[in-house]
Formats: C-alpha cells, structure tokens, sequence
C-alpha cells in the first residue's frame, strides 16, 4: 500500500514538473514574441520622432548666403541635381515672369553677382532673353538705398546682354513676402518664403533622385520656420 502511495505521488510530481516546464516554456515564448514585438514598435517611433535638420545642426538656418546658394543650385539646370530646369519653371510660375519655353534653352545662374553699384544674391540670365535679379532677404535689412541700386545695375546688365526692359525682372525673397523698403517697390516683384516652400514642396514627388529629394526637404523644413515664426 505504501509502495502504490509512493508511485502515485511520484507520477504525480513527475506530471506537475512536466506542466511545470511546459507552461515555462510557454511563458518564456510569449515573452521573447512581446520583446521582439516592443522592440520593433520603439524602433518605428524612435525614427517617426527623430526631430533632425541638417541647417539647424551647423547653425546655418537662417544664413543667407547658404539659402542663396542652394536655391541658385535648385534653379541651375545642370548643376548636378539632375532635375533640368524643374525648379526654374516653379520659379518662373511663382512670380509671373513671362517667359517663353524657348528662353529656357540655356540660361546661367550665377551668385554673389557684382554689378557696378551693387552685389545680388542670385542673378539669373539668358543672352537676349532675360534677366533676374534674385534678393533674399531673411531677417537683415535693405542696405542704404539698396533697392535701387540694384535695380540700376539689373538695367545696365539688362542692356550688355540685348534684354529688352519688360524682361528684365526684379525679385525680392523674403519670409513675408514684402516689398523693397529701400527703393522705388513698383519695380520689384515679391514672393515669400511661405509660397516658395509650398510650390517647392509640391514638387517633391517629381523629384527622381532620392539624394536630391532629402537635400530639398531638410531645406524646405528649416526655411518654413521663416515664415512660422512669423505672425
């Protein structure tokens, strides 16, 4: 009788320690399957979250001189982007610039273009064809009759390169969208950095290079803070 007692509370814990490690088994499964699950999940928000802009991280967000450059590089058909003449055309859309398809043939871009009384941000042109004068202003203000001067300058380029008058264009970027305080303001066109990062913007699915695109839309973010800023 003790032997058959014996036998039964064996077979008993050997069926206790077999559930035992099943349900061990079990839980450690759930637990590996809850943690690989956890661990994705945090990885897709950490990168949904990540608050990174390349301007904003070398301090140059609200530099002019490299908002120029880059929006000249945008505008250059045959800078590297591989683009064409995309942005240009947004451009020339953006601020009513009457231009025919035959004026884009092959224009230059230049920066930093000095003329005899003044230095503009961006000058675009085209022999015969077009001139623009391009003057980004983010938070400095026009210099001492500033406005004008350059306009002097976009009339006498104007005229060395067979540009008839009604083409030759006068742009003012600013966050706002303002007119030159510096000058006679019926002689500039203007166009805020608000509509400028909202046309750009809708390019972006247009855009075929993945390099250029993530280049466009770090730029975009860091100058849309101009105008958020901004009542």
């Amino acid at each position: 009788m003790a032997s058959s007692s014996l036998d039964a509370m064996c077979s008993f814990m050997a069926a206790f320690r077999a559930l035992r490690d099943e349900k061990r088994a079990d839980r450690l499964a759930s637990m590996k399957g809850f943690l690989s699950t956890f661990e994705e999940t945090h990885r897709r928000i950490w990168r949904t979250k990540v608050d990174f802009n390349l301007f904003n991280l070398l301090g140059i967000q609200t530099d002019e001189v490299r908002h120029s450059a880059l929006l000249a590089w945008l505008l250059a058909p045959k800078s590297g982007h591989g683009q064409g003449d995309l942005f240009m055309r947004v451009f020339i859309e953006l601020c009513s610039l009457d231009l025919a398809d035959a004026a884009l043939d092959r224009y230059t871009v230049r920066t930093e273009f000095a003329g005899e009384e003044s230095i503009v941000d961006v000058m675009v042109s085209a022999h015969a064809q077009f001139v623009i004068y391009i003057e980004n202003k983010v938070l400095a203000a026009e210099g001492p009759d500033q406005a004008d001067r350059e306009l002097r300058d976009l009339r006498r380029l104007g005229a060395a390169l067979s540009v008839p008058r009604r083409r030759q264009y006068a742009v003012l970027l600013t966050p706002q969208g303002r007119r030159p305080t510096s000058g006679d303001p019926t002689r500039w066109r203007t166009l805020s950095y608000r509509d400028l990062t909202a046309a750009f913007t809708k390019t972006l699915p247009s855009v075929t290079s993945l390099r250029v695109r993530m280049v466009l839309e770090q730029w975009l973010d860091a100058v849309s803070g101009f105008w958020r800023s901004t009542p």
